[in-house]
C-alpha cells in the first residue's frame, strides 16, 4: 500500500498506473483515492478513476462515500471527476444522507461559521448531476429542509424552493 499511496503523494501518473494494474488491493486503491481528495489532487484522482477505480466505494467510519469526502472538503473539482467516472448521487451515509444533504449542510454551516454568504457551488453539480433534493435521511429531512433551516435561500434558489 505504502507504494501506491507513495506514487500519489509524488503525482507520478505512470506509476500509479502500473501499481494499480499490478494488483493493488481495493483498499490500497481506496486509500489512494481518498488521499487524493484529501489533498485536493483532482488530476491523480482522475489517473486512479481511469485505472479503474471505484468511484462509489465507501470509506470506513461514517459510511461515506468517495462524493461525500470531496464534498466535505469543498473540493469542486475532485466532486466533478467522481461525477464523470459515474459517481452515484443517490448513495447515502450511515444517516441516510445523500451528498446533496452533505453539501447544503457544509455550504451553510461553512458560510455560517466564515461570516461569508454561502456559494451553492457543489449544490449544483450535484443537481445538474441528477441529485434529489426531495430524498429523504434517517432524520426525515430533505436537502430543501437543511437549507430552510440554514436560511440558505441560494441552494433554496437552486432547489427550485423558497424559504417560505
Amino acid at each position: 500500500m505504502r507504494d501506491l499511496v507513495a506514487a500519489v503523494e509524488k503525482r507520478s501518473a505512470d506509476i500509479i498506473a502500473r501499481l494499480v494494474k499490478a494488483g493493488s488491493s481495493a483498499e490500497q486503491i481506496r486509500d489512494a483515492v481518498a488521499r487524493c481528495i484529501e489533498a485536493s489532487d483532482a488530476e491523480i484522482l482522475d489517473v486512479l478513476l481511469k485505472c479503474g477505480a471505484n468511484p462509489n466505494v465507501r470509506l470506513p467510519g461514517l459510511d461515506w462515500t468517495l462524493l461525500h469526502l470531496a464534498i466535505e472538503h469543498h473540493d469542486v473539482a475532485s466532486a466533478a471527476v467522481l461525477l464523470k467516472h459515474g459517481a452515484n448521487v443517490g448513495l447515502t451515509d450511515a444517516s441516510g444522507c445523500t451528498p446533496l444533504h452533505h453539501a447544503v449542510d457544509v455550504e451553510a454551516d461553512g458560510a455560517q461559521q466564515s461570516g461569508l454568504p454561502p456559494k451553492p457551488v457543489l449544490t449544483r453539480l450535484l443537481l445538474e448531476a441528477g441529485a434529489d433534493p426531495h430524498a429523504i435521511d434517517a432524520g426525515g429531512k430533505t436537502p430543501i429542509d437543511i437549507a430552510r433551516e440554514y436560511g440558505y435561500a441560494d441552494g433554496l434558489a437552486e432547489m427550485g424552493a423558497r424559504l417560505r
